[in-house]
């Protein structure tokens, strides 16, 4: 993780194209996409760098229906922040992190 934008880009791509495979392509699955990588800038703006804070605060998001309508798609807001959070870590364990508060387990 590095550059915010093009890792928020990443995050909302992937995060479509995995809804798109795990049930059926919909429009849905853009704007939840488009608004990850929003909120995801956002909050790295606002100097959250922790995998677990910014799942919450995606997770807030997403499933207050007064913020983000996700009616239409099959998963929940908790379901996509986990999926950011997997994401995260996962590069994270690549070698490209810029989250501060994450511990990393030295490889053997």
């Amino acid at each position: 993780l590095g550059d915010v934008a093009s890792d928020g880009k990443f995050l909302g791509n992937t995060i479509r194209d995995t809804l798109n495979k795990e049930w059926i392509v919909q429009d849905i699955h853009t704007i939840i996409g488009n608004e990850v990588e929003k909120l995801y800038i956002q909050f790295r703006g606002d100097g959250i760098n922790d995998v677990t804070l910014m799942v919450l605060e995606i997770g807030g998001v997403l499933s207050d229906k007064k913020k983000f309508d996700m009616e239409d798609a099959f998963v929940n807001g908790w379901d996509v922040a986990n999926m950011v959070g997997d994401l995260l870590l996962a590069r994270i364990q690549s070698g490209g992190s810029s989250f501060s508060d994450v511990v990393r387990i030295a490889d053997e």
